[in-house]
């Protein structure tokens, strides 16, 4: 059939084109938008995963790599975008894994909608702190939560250069 090789699904009883080489995987498995790639591919967790040959690669760290990127040893791949199925190769970076926790996004089981925020129960105020190197920076205490949070990304600013909470 005009050169293109086709294999049979016996799961789901179609046919599909049979891709050969892992970027053509790659991109089969990728769907473009005016921002973010999206991998629609076969996910581990939170990462997309693709395996060729025997060998498993996560999706964000190929698509470093097969747009020009080589990740050096002790070096992660990071999403500027915050979202971790994209592979959009312009939303990733390389940097240390220290750097990648200053860009972690806020967990969601917490007193307050803003990282680095909690309520004191104790004194009836906003509570506001920085993380650095496991080692926790007050930044002081406020009546409202939002001004908790200004402080806290204004420290973040001056702390944490990889941030972009």
């Amino acid at each position: 059939m005009l050169g293109i090789e086709y294999a049979y699904n016996m799961n789901r009883r179609r046919r599909f084109k049979k891709v050969n080489t892992l970027v053509d995987k790659f991109f089969a498995n990728t769907v473009k938008s005016d921002t973010c790639w999206n991998w629609i591919g076969w996910p581990a967790k939170r990462y997309g995963q693709i395996t060729h040959e025997g060998k498993r690669y996560y999706a964000h760290r190929l698509s470093f790599e097969i747009h020009g990127g080589k990740i050096k040893k002790g070096f992660v791949v990071d999403h500027i975008c915050g979202n971790c199925r994209c592979v959009n190769p312009s939303h990733l970076r390389q940097i240390t894994q220290a750097q990648n926790m200053q860009n972690q996004r806020p967990q969601k089981m917490r007193s307050s909608a803003y990282r680095g925020v909690s309520f004191d129960k104790e004194r009836m105020k906003w509570k506001a702190y920085v993380k650095l190197n496991g080692k926790i920076i007050y930044v002081g205490r406020f009546d409202k939560e939002i001004e908790a949070s200004d402080m806290v990304k204004e420290k973040r600013k001056e702390l944490l250069k990889f941030s972009t909470i």
